[in-house]
C-alpha cells in the first residue's frame, strides 16, 4: 500500500469508539457505535485516514483518524 495516496480498502469496517465533532466542514461526525463502511485509507499507524460511509445512511460519507474506530470483520 503506497502511504502518501488514498487506497482501496475491502471489506472492512470500523466502530466508532468515540464522539468526533468536524474541525472541518467536509468531515461528518460520529457518534460511539456508528458502524463504518471503510472504502478507502490513506497512510498507516496512528497517521492513518479513513474514508467510507456510514451503515445506518450511505449517502453520508465520512473521513476519520485511525485513533476514532476499532476494527473487525462482518460476516
Amino acid at each position: 500500500m503506497e502511504l502518501n495516496t488514498w487506497n482501496k480498502s475491502c471489506h472492512k469496517y470500523g466502530v466508532a469508539v468515540v464522539n468526533y465533532d468536524p474541525i472541518r466542514p467536509e468531515f461528518l461526525s460520529l457518534s460511539v457505535g456508528d458502524v463504518v463502511h471503510i472504502i478507502e485509507e490513506y497512510g498507516s499507524g496512528n497517521t492513518g485516514w479513513f474514508r467510507g460511509h456510514l451503515l445506518s445512511n450511505r449517502n453520508q460519507v465520512v473521513s476519520t483518524g485511525i485513533n476514532n474506530l476499532i476494527f473487525g470483520q462482518m460476516r
